[in-house]
């Protein structure tokens, strides 16, 4: 089998030249591909056949211009954003920006794959010295990250933070999110719980059905089935049992997956409030030069305020993260304990001591998080309410 780079747009040099970012750095390297495994032979007549390669090319094109155009939105949209980023926002954006082209480019690839797999049965219904031969198309896309790029203004922390108003629309997103957050971890928690009790009640049940094993039933039997043999019948559907565990362990990746997705929700609430960002730049710019200097003065106490809230909102968002990341890990090690349970590979032990020694807290760390942004929410309501006393009626 051979695997052929059929097709290849250079991500960077498409990115670059029609976004013309001035904020959003793009790195060299960031590649998306058609990748065709085939036999030799089929490679050999299609890759000297014009009229295929024409099609291919054409059906490629087809397929993965819509999520190249998403990919070039997305930067316009971040740079002209980046302009006013603090280091905090630049870094998150920045992140959200590699993970939206890393998905919109995996859509075009799985797009440019099924269109190139139907074109080749087709294709080959009229020659017959490829009837025998199937192709496998699959995209592949490489990205060697990308960057903000602060303004000096942003960078020394002045006029880089988000105005009051923006935060206010974000902090009000993120209060509902966190709380769903929370649930989610709580209930995660609750079944890893769960889960690690199943598990200690499985590793006695098979150390002692291991231990009565007679040496003539050892050599006759695996390790699994001497290991299972109780556990696969005697042990009722309310008793933990190797199928319960496993359906808990399921239950708790979904729940891992939905604050993935609640993470990712996060990200974008602050997108929507950047967006009125502008409208009130300008309201408070127009203000300043007919309002006193103490109204400027008052309301330069309240920005202050309100980015150090945002400065805790920000560090949220990372403990958010970081829970999640802790999820993630648990359960990998639930996932390789119960398959070494079930497959009675020695190591199983190991594992389940180390799976039951792990603590469950990641709701804790979520319901602090809820408590910071509550609080977060009341200091820039306050102070939105105090800014638009001086500044939005003399606008």
């Amino acid at each position: 089998m051979k695997k052929w780079t059929a097709v290849e747009y250079d991500l960077s040099k498409i990115l670059r030249d029609q976004a013309k970012p001035q904020h959003v750095e793009i790195a060299p390297g960031m590649k998306l591909q058609l990748v065709i495994e085939l036999d030799d032979a089929a490679y050999a007549k299609l890759s000297k056949d014009p009229t295929w390669l024409q099609k291919m090319q054409s059906k490629a094109n087809d397929k993965s211009k819509d999520s190249i155009a998403k990919m070039v939105a997305q930067v316009k949209s971040t740079d002209q954003k980046a302009a006013n980023f603090n280091p905090q926002q630049a870094t998150l954006f920045a992140k959200d920006l590699a993970t939206t082209l890393q998905k919109e480019g995996e859509n075009g690839g799985k797009a440019m794959a099924v269109e190139i797999d139907k074109l080749f049965e087709d294709y080959k219904k009229g020659q017959s010295d490829l009837t025998k031969f199937r192709i496998k198309s699959g995209g592949k896309i490489a990205l060697s990250g990308v960057g903000i790029v602060l303004s000096a203004v942003a960078a020394a922390g002045s006029h880089g933070a988000a105005t009051p108003l923006a935060i206010v629309s974000i902090v009000r997103g993120v209060v509902t999110i966190t709380q769903e957050v929370t649930k989610l971890a709580l209930n995660a928690d609750q079944f890893a719980k769960i889960i690690q009790g199943e598990i200690v009640v499985l590793q006695t049940f098979m150390q002692k059905n291991m231990q009565n094993a007679t040496v003539m039933q050892r050599a006759k039997q695996t390790a699994k089935e001497v290991g299972l043999n109780v556990i696969s019948g005697a042990l009722g559907v309310e008793t933990p049992s190797l199928k319960n565990c496993e359906e808990h362990i399921k239950v708790h990746k979904v729940d891992i997956a939905k604050l993935e997705a609640k993470s990712h929700d996060l990200s974008k609430s602050i997108y929507k409030a950047m967006d009125s960002e502008e409208s009130w730049r300008k309201k408070w710019e127009a203000a300043k030069k007919t309002l006193p200097a103490d109204k400027v003065g008052k309301i330069g106490i309240h920005k202050e305020k309100v980015e150090k809230a945002l400065h805790h909102l920000l560090e949220s968002t990372i403990k958010v993260n970081e829970g999640i990341a802790r999820a993630q890990a648990r359960q990998e090690k639930f996932e390789k304990t119960l398959d070494a349970m079930k497959e009675g590979v020695p190591a199983w032990a190991g594992y389940a001591k180390e799976v039951t020694a792990l603590a469950v807290d990641i709701g804790l760390g979520m319901g602090e998080v809820e408590k910071v942004v509550e609080t977060v929410l009341h200091v820039v309501i306050e102070s939105e309410k105090a800014i638009a006393e001086l500044v939005i009626d003399h606008a």
